[in-house]
């Protein structure tokens, strides 16, 4: 992603590590709601450490706090644990509070992104078997959205599929973060896109997908490719 209207800068702590794109540098106000945000996380694992471990999805829990709550109900719709939603929950709860001081604010978590933008924006798809990356023509969202990527491929991230990329957008970076893990798992090869664009469409909120795999590139919704 570049924003070459916007002041890029980072903020890292512990596993996090954000490049944060905004109208004036936030660092501080950035590494503040980050480091909440991560101690929350940290204190309910200290509880229920099935959180941080479960591959499959938690029965949600009203007494926990707001971030996790979500988690939890995300992955509840596309059947994985809620870990599956982290790096899309830092994203997107990061970047409501930063909109207080910028009201353009483009948080990269990996491969994860949570924009809010009035301009077009673009964002190149890396693919370790693509010939030329496609790069995907992103219009502003009222209130903000999600374009999240799973790699089976590239990557640190935990992926049960081949997929060079899955990458999903929704207007809650959440979802978007946990349908790209689940639909990233169900790709083992090509002939698996047409399930998993099937797939895409059912889950309430989705508005786009995109899946590369080798040479074979599958889409479904508001998925532009920069002419």
């Amino acid at each position: 992603m570049k924003a070459i209207d916007l002041l890029p800068f980072s903020v890292c702590t512990a596993e996090t590590d954000l490049k944060i794109f905004a109208e004036q540098e936030l660092m501080h106000q950035a590494l503040f709601s980050v480091t909440k945000y991560r101690q929350q996380l940290v204190n309910y694992i200290a509880k229920r450490p099935s959180f941080l471990k479960s591959l499959k999805p938690l029965e949600q829990d009203f007494s926990a706090p707001v971030i996790v709550q979500h988690m939890i109900e995300v992955t509840q719709k596309v059947n994985v644990g809620p870990m599956a939603a982290v790096a899309g929950a830092i994203a997107q709860y990061l970047g409501k509070d930063l909109l207080k001081y910028s009201s353009e604010i483009i948080i990269e978590n990996g491969g994860d992104i949570f924009m809010h933008s009035s301009k077009t924006r673009y964002m190149a798809v890396h693919s370790k078997n693509q010939q030329v990356d496609p790069v995907l023509e992103i219009e502003p969202v009222t209130g903000g959205q999600g374009i999240c990527t799973s790699a089976g491929t590239l990557g640190h991230s935990l992926s049960y599929g081949n997929a060079d990329a899955v990458v999903v957008r929704a207007n809650d970076t959440l979802l978007a973060d946990a349908t790209a893990t689940s639909i990233g798992n169900m790709v083992k090869t090509h002939k698996d896109i047409n399930l998993a664009l099937s797939y895409a469409k059912s889950v309430t909120g989705i508005t786009g997908i995109l899946i590369t795999i080798n040479k074979h590139l599958g889409a479904w919704g508001n998925i532009k490719f920069k002419e």
